[in-house]
């Protein structure tokens, strides 16, 4: 291992001073606050915006209220609606100790995250989208992606050239079939850039129904686009 590779290691598992500092003054890492033994009614979260507000209801239904001052919600009750995660009660101080060494792992990307994610409710989907584009670009250049980069290496899929989507015309409707079921169907740049081709299809087509299909069941979640141009989009798996 290079020296350069050395520090970047030493970064990634000991941080920095100045982070050390900055988790040490309360302005990250994680706050847990046992909402089972919080005043009836909605308890705030007064912590730094780039601490992760952990709210935790350990026994019983999960209590009612938005609780929108916390970034995650863990409930001892399984059957909790969401937010909540619901889980076993003797599930919760596990779950709860990962998650702080997630978060002290990777301090700014967790501060980042949650920052990210409370903005997005208070804004439109296309300046949430924007925002959240300028974090992971962020992100990208920072000492822990380029350590954990050189730390894993990349997989060869075996598909560089295969084709992304597909477009067939059923009378009216234009299906758009992603056709990478290898990887689940996940979105790298080839596939983007087949996506937007076939959305400007789409809308030069004119009317008429666009069917997006998965080629895969297991595919990630696949998101719908719209077209000023065009009937409401419908979603299949095949």
């Amino acid at each position: 291992m290079t020296a350069r590779k050395q520090r970047r290691r030493e970064r990634q598992t000991h941080g920095t001073p100045i982070i050390d500092q900055i988790i040490e003054l309360g302005g990250a890492g994680l706050d847990v606050v046992d909402l089972s033994r919080a005043p009836a009614g909605e308890p705030e979260a007064e912590s730094h915006p780039g601490v992760v507000r952990l709210g935790v209801h350990r026994g019983g239904k999960a209590p009612p209220g938005a609780f929108e001052a916390f970034d995650i919600l863990l409930s001892g009750d399984p059957g909790a609606p969401r937010p909540w995660v619901g889980m076993a009660p003797g599930e919760i101080d596990e779950t709860i100790l990962e998650l702080a060494a997630a978060v002290k792992r990777r301090p700014i990307a967790a501060a980042i995250t949650a920052q990210v994610l409370r903005v997005s409710l208070m804004v439109s989907f296309n300046e949430a989208l924007a925002a959240e584009s300028l974090a992971y670009s962020m992100l990208l250049a920072s000492a822990d992606f380029q350590a954990w980069r050189e730390a894993t290496p990349r997989r060869d899929r075996g598909d560089a050239d295969a084709q992304r989507v597909s477009l067939t015309s059923e009378g009216e409707a234009l299906t758009i079939r992603l056709t990478r079921p290898a990887a689940r169907n996940a979105v790298d740049a080839r596939m983007r850039d087949a996506l937007v081709e076939a959305l400007q299809a789409a809308v030069d087509l004119g009317e008429g129904p666009v069917v997006l299909e998965a080629r895969d069941r297991r595919s990630a979640r696949a998101g719908i686009w719209t077209s000023s141009a065009r009937s409401p989009i419908r979603l299949r798996r095949t």
